[in-house]
């Protein structure tokens, strides 16, 4: 290390000579070298933020999907043991037997 010299300011210096020079070569490098640390940070954050996101759009499709078919479900069920429904049916099937007949007899 170099002694103080004095200035006209009447100031005190030190001269360190050629190790502010690579302290400053080594800042740069870490900080380049950070930096470039980030952008691959940043890009493997973002791929996994990306495949997260696809994975939560395939779940909203099943999701959709099964609600889909889980109303339709519901409505069977519904209309299943309705009993307006059930006694349609009946008299369907009734009036169907009823034709029947009557087409036999016919011929």
């Amino acid at each position: 290390m170099a002694e103080p010299t004095d200035r006209s300011s009447g100031e005190k210096e030190i001269f360190k000579g050629p190790c502010v020079v690579q302290e400053k070569h080594i800042r740069a490098a870490s900080a380049i070298q950070s930096a470039s640390t980030d952008h691959h940070q940043y890009k493997d954050k973002r791929a996994d933020l990306e495949y997260v996101n696809k994975q939560l759009v395939d779940m909203k499709e099943r999701l959709m999907e099964n609600i889909y078919k889980v109303h339709l479900l519901q409505v069977d069920l519904a209309s299943q043991f309705d009993p307006h429904v059930v006694e349609i049916i009946r008299s369907s099937e009734t009036s169907c037997s009823q034709c029947a007949a009557s087409i036999t007899e016919g011929h």
